[in-house]
């Protein structure tokens, strides 16, 4: 997985973040600034836990360089930096075309759909009844099923099914012109 770092000096001089934000008594840094600190005092630093990279992109914290907590207090006696470490996820976005002609199964599961950069995944196609899998469309081609996608970037695959009948889709209907009693047996 793809590992970058935001850097905060604690110190009179410029720090570089490189392009991610740290906080500092509540001040959202992204760029190079000025931190002002006597040395032995105390000062708190901070980062947000996942922060917006762009459209499908994310960066994740995963440390800082002196293993506090996301949000802490650090008493360096001297200039120190104090490096945040983040990987890089990746949203991946699946289709099925027509609605309700299969499914498409990731072998790593994601709650969120972000995969860290890297992480190759195993896309499955399944039909459902009456229908078949035709293609691959998107971030995989071809009809090669399963496929392996690798995460280097944002993904939309697709999942071409031909079916012999309309395929089934849930839904719930009801319907009364008379409003009769609702039964409960």
């Amino acid at each position: 997985a793809a590992r970058r770092t935001a850097t905060a000096s604690v110190r009179t001089g410029r720090a570089s973040t490189g392009g991610h934000a740290v906080r500092r008594y509540g001040t959202r840094f992204a760029r190079a600034h000025n931190l002002n600190g006597t040395s032995g005092s105390s000062q708190p630093i901070a980062r947000t836990s996942t922060q917006s990279a762009g459209v499908g992109i994310r960066n994740v914290w995963i440390s800082w360089s002196d293993g506090g907590a996301i949000s802490h207090s650090v008493t360096p006696a001297a200039s120190t930096t104090y490096t945040a470490n983040f990987t890089t996820q990746y949203l991946l976005t699946t289709n099925v075309s027509p609605a309700g002609g299969g499914s498409i199964t990731a072998s790593l599961s994601s709650a969120s759909g972000y995969y860290d950069s890297g992480t190759p995944v195993q896309l499955s196609a399944t039909p459902a009844a009456n229908c078949t899998f035709v293609s691959w469309a998107g971030g995989l081609s071809g009809n090669t099923n399963p496929q392996i996608l690798a995460m280097s970037a944002p993904q939309t695959v697709t999942a071409n099914f031909q079916c012999t009948a309309s395929p089934l889709t849930s839904f719930v209907t009801g319907f009364a012109l008379n409003s009769p009693p609702q039964r409960n047996d």
